[in-house]
């Protein structure tokens, strides 16, 4: 897992949420600590739809990140081959890995 990591090739985070100017088709940015825009939310869903896009969107390098430090715990302690708990537990691993490997542009 630790490759994946390495090997990401978006923006570095945290990314933050900065409202724009309704006049110039954005509501909301999405910004990284150095200024960089990196994602901007289109007007026309509704304030509150748009927000919690933005917000989202932002959150985005944290969740990839909780999702790799989980990942790499249960590894640890189960080993990479052993697939931890039965049923949707199993499924949760897998939808984990496959985000990660979406995220990455591994879709498929």
């Amino acid at each position: 897992m630790a490759n994946d990591r390495n090997e990401a090739k978006h923006t570095p985070g945290p990314w933050r949420v900065v409202e724009r100017e309704r006049d110039d088709n954005a509501a909301y940015s999405i910004e990284s600590e150095s200024g960089i825009i990196v994602a901007n939310v289109i007007s026309g869903l509704g304030l509150e739809t748009e927000a919690a896009n933005a917000r989202l969107i932002a959150a985005a390098p944290d969740l990839l990140a909780a999702l790799h430090a989980l990942l790499d715990r249960i590894d640890h302690h189960f080993g990479d081959t052993h697939r931890y708990g039965q049923g949707n537990e199993w499924r949760e691993q897998e939808d984990a890995r496959a985000a990660i490997a979406k995220a990455g542009g591994r879709e498929g």
